[in-house]
């Protein structure tokens, strides 16, 4: 078998918006984990680290998102949470559905099928000349008719940080569930689900948070589940009687999980949680140095809407194309990432988007942010 190798460390990572390097402590907690597993056995493994695994990581979820342990489901990816919620959902009297111009292209496609499927018109909120969701047109074009409304929080092309909070206000006089996609803003910015006045939001493990890849996770409230299909319940909270009924235990939101997981990965997932409870400041000065330094460059054209922005900027050039950028980055030790106008595609293309060059980080020093935009002003010269 081939020997597995690293590439260069690099001087400055700047691709948290695609996975956040786990801690040493995250990386010791999972891998040792796995050794015990090896010694042991997995099942016995398990049993012994339950309380870990079945009560300690979601009372940290829950201290993260501002709600309590049982309002948690954790699953092996954000898409997949976002999934099985929306799958569970009723449309009964509902003629649309709401998205806007942010979504993420796999949410998009599954709406998409939904809303033909279900007989429903799916519906874009526009966004004003600042690229911020159109509010007013909100209020105005909402009604008891929509059946869902589907918000990101931080999309995965450019830093804007959409404003859930008052979005969830003008819902709350509605019955349509509301659902956020926070996979990108969860470890940057501060998540309270109670003050977004959302009924469900995803996340993932693995971008700004830190944690293994791998792992994903949905806040789903109690008012929801109890107006959920339960649809199939694996054997971790089912059970089938002698007389054939089928027992479902629906009294947290991990009736929405398969009874297979990876626990290494929750182990490491909890790790990582911790750390960002306790890590003080979730955004510092060098992305914003950065927004700031690489907008001025010649040639460059920012992908940057809005006036309230986290660690993700965006941009692509005139003349180069963002492969190239982003190769010739990496040969000065800076990781960065070439996205595809097509992951957010009513936002991206629509603008001349095809490409860009991704560079996001809430850790990444003034000093080294520097460096980052002198050797882009050198190679795009």
């Amino acid at each position: 078998m081939t020997a597995l190798t690293s590439p260069r460390v690099p001087t400055a990572y700047l691709n948290m918006a695609g996975s956040g390097p786990v801690s040493d402590e995250v990386l010791a907690a999972t891998t040792t984990y796995l050794k015990i597993e090896q010694q042991v056995g997995a099942y016995d493994t398990e049993l012994d680290h339950h309380v870990e695994l079945d009560e300690r990581v979601y009372e940290n979820l829950g201290t993260l998102l501002g709600c309590v342990a049982a309002d948690i489901a954790i699953f092996d990816n954000a898409t997949r949470a976002w999934t099985e919620v929306v799958s569970r959902l009723s449309f009964k009297g509902a003629r649309r559905i709401l998205t806007t111009e942010y979504e993420y292209a796999g949410n998009l496609q599954y709406l998409k099928d939904l809303s033909e499927r279900e007989g429903l018109e799916l519906i874009t909120i526009p966004c004003t000349d600042k690229g911020e969701i159109d509010l007013e047109w909100l209020q105005s074009n909402m009604g008891n008719d929509v059946g869902l409304v589907s918000v990101v929080h931080v999309p995965s092309c450019c830093g804007i940080i959409n404003p859930v909070a008052t979005i969830g206000e003008i819902l709350s006089g509605y019955q349509a569930v509301y659902i956020v996609d926070a996979c990108q803003a969860v470890g940057q910015v501060q998540i309270d689900v109670h003050a977004t006045g959302c009924d469900v939001l995803t996340g993932a493990g693995r971008k700004f948070l830190c944690g293994p890849r791998g792992t994903g996770f949905a806040f789903v409230s109690a008012q929801l589940r109890a107006r959920m299909s339960p649809g199939f319940v694996d054997l971790h909270l089912s059970d089938i009687k002698a007389d054939g009924r089928i027992e479902k235990d629906m009294g947290n939101a991990r009736f929405l999980e398969m009874g297979e997981r990876n626990c290494g990965a929750i182990i490491g997932l909890s790790r990582a949680i911790e750390e960002a409870l306790h890590g003080g400041d979730r955004l510092n000065d060098g992305i914003f140095r950065i927004r700031e330094g690489v907008s001025a460059l010649e040639g460059v054209i920012p992908i940057d809407p809005g006036r309230n922005r986290g660690g993700i900027f965006s941009f692509r050039h005139k003349k180069i194309p963002a492969e190239e950028v982003v190769r010739n980055l990496r040969e000065h030790r800076i990781a960065a990432w070439r996205i595809k106008g097509s992951h957010t595609p009513l936002y991206m293309l629509p603008r001349g988007h095809i490409e860009g060059v991704r560079l996001s980080s809430n850790k990444i020093t003034v000093e080294h942010a520097d460096l980052v935009v002198a050797a882009l002003k050198d190679m795009l010269a």
